[in-house]
């Protein structure tokens, strides 16, 4: 008698404690879709920014963080937000207004091709392969580049993929060949391109997350030289 109670009372036990497990369960799986939400948000947002949609950019940082106001995704799109309100409008909208930029030189050269052609390809960590929107964004450089023949254009490689130095300028130096001959075989002379390959010494965002690290994961294609006089224009 006694034995057959106490089977009883396990599966009693047991009825009532399996939907309290699976209610937690489902608890942490619900938090776990939520994050993941807020993160390809995020990621979506900073997409849009490398594609240079900013209005579109704007759009999902908001809706970012109405939906998850108390999260680090969230205080990430506010800061994104802020840096958008401070950009150089009247230089971006001089050179959406001239598509060709004949006469302009020097920064607003090179905000007029960033505007129009997109001036740098993004990387997965430790690679050098060029993905199907970074061949896309290529094939827009080469044809704005094909319209100014006399331009000469360096490509900078940089790396934020942790390991040496040495490891990191290699890296980069691989990007930046790799953009090179992308936009060789689509028509650019290989005569007006130059490989300059900087690892981690020239970072473009300083920050510890590695979602803000992977920005320095790219090639930039940089119209003229690099020498110090031209970068300080």
């Amino acid at each position: 008698m006694n034995k057959r109670w106490s089977f009883w009372s396990t599966i009693v036990a047991l009825a009532l404690v399996v939907p309290v497990l699976s209610g937690v369960h489902a608890s942490i799986a619900r938090a776990d879709d939520q994050t993941q939400s807020a993160t390809e948000m995020l990621q979506d947002g900073l997409d849009a920014l490398i594609d240079r949609q900013q209005e579109l950019a704007r759009q999902l940082f908001e809706h970012l963080i109405q939906a998850f106001p108390q999260s680090t995704e969230a205080a990430r799109a506010e800061q994104e937000l802020g840096a958008l309100a401070d950009e150089p409008s009247r230089l971006r909208e001089r050179a959406e207004r001239a598509p060709f930029a004949d006469r302009a030189s020097g920064p607003e050269l090179r905000m007029t091709f960033a505007v129009e052609a997109g001036d740098r390809v993004f990387f997965a960590e430790n690679s050098a392969v060029i993905g199907g929107r970074a061949r896309a964004l290529l094939e827009a450089q080469a044809r704005w580049l094909a319209k100014r023949p006399d331009l000469k254009v360096t490509i900078i490689g940089r790396s934020d993929d942790g390991g040496s130095a040495d490891a990191a300028r290699t890296i980069s130096a691989g990007r930046a060949e790799a953009v090179r001959e992308r936009l060789v075989a689509n028509g650019v002379a290989s005569s007006r391109i130059v490989i300059d390959a900087r690892g981690m010494s020239d970072p473009i965002a300083t920050c510890r997350s590695a979602l803000c690290q992977a920005q320095n994961r790219h090639a930039e294609t940089f119209i003229g030289s690099t020498t110090a006089a031209e970068i300080s224009e």
